[in-house]
C-alpha cells in the first residue's frame, strides 16, 4: 500500500495540479491503539473528528464525522485541513506530587483521556496528587472531575480517629 496521498479529479482541465490538490481536505488519521498519528492519504468529504477512546484509553483521529461509538468521549469534529490534532480536545491540569522523593509538586497537563484529578494519602500520611481515578491501592483517596488543579488537599477528609 502507498503512503502517498491522492486526490482523484475527473472532467477538469489541469486538475491534476497542484492547486486541485491543496484545495483538498486531509485529516490526522490514528487508531485508539496506535502510538503515531499520521497524514490521511484519502481525501475527506465530511471532515475530520478526534476523540478519546475509553476502552482502549488512547486517541482515535479520522475521516467523517465522530463515530456512534459509546466508548467515545469528548468527540470534536472539525472541516480544516489537518484540523484534528491532539490540541482540538480539551484537557485538564492537575496537582502533581509523587508520595516518593524528591516530594516536588508541581502543575501538569493531563492526557486528553484524563478529566479528574486524584488526590490520596497513603498509610505513613504521605500525599499523591496527579491525573485520573483514585488507584485502587489507596484507602484514603479523593477524586474531583473538569476542573483545573482541583486536587488540592482540602478536598482530604479529616482523620475520623488519630492513634498516636
Amino acid at each position: 500500500m502507498s503512503n502517498m496521498q491522492c486526490a482523484e479529479c475527473k472532467n477538469s482541465p489541469t486538475c491534476n495540479a497542484d492547486p486541485f490538490f491543496e484545495k483538498q481536505l486531509f485529516c490526522w488519521e490514528k487508531g485508539a491503539n496506535k502510538w503515531t498519528t499520521t497524514k490521511g492519504r484519502r481525501v475527506c468529504e465530511a471532515g475530520c473528528f478526534i476523540g478519546v477512546d475509553t476502552k482502549e484509553m488512547g486517541l482515535v483521529q479520522g475521516c467523517g464525522k465522530c463515530p456512534a461509538n459509546p466508548n467515545l468521549k469528548k468527540c470534536e469534529n472539525c472541516v480544516t485541513q489537518y484540523c484534528n490534532d491532539e490540541k482540538t480536545i480539551k484537557t485538564i491540569k492537575c496537582h502533581h506530587l509523587s508520595a516518593k522523593k524528591p516530594y516536588v509538586k508541581r502543575e501538569k497537563k493531563c492526557h486528553p483521556i484524563y478529566s479528574s484529578c486524584y488526590i490520596a494519602k497513603d498509610i505513613f500520611g504521605r500525599v499523591e496528587q496527579n491525573c485520573g481515578e483514585c488507584p485502587g491501592k489507596y484507602k484514603n483517596c479523593t477524586t474531583c472531575k473538569d476542573k483545573n488543579l482541583c486536587n488540592e488537599e482540602e478536598l482530604m477528609p479529616l482523620p475520623k480517629n488519630l492513634n498516636l
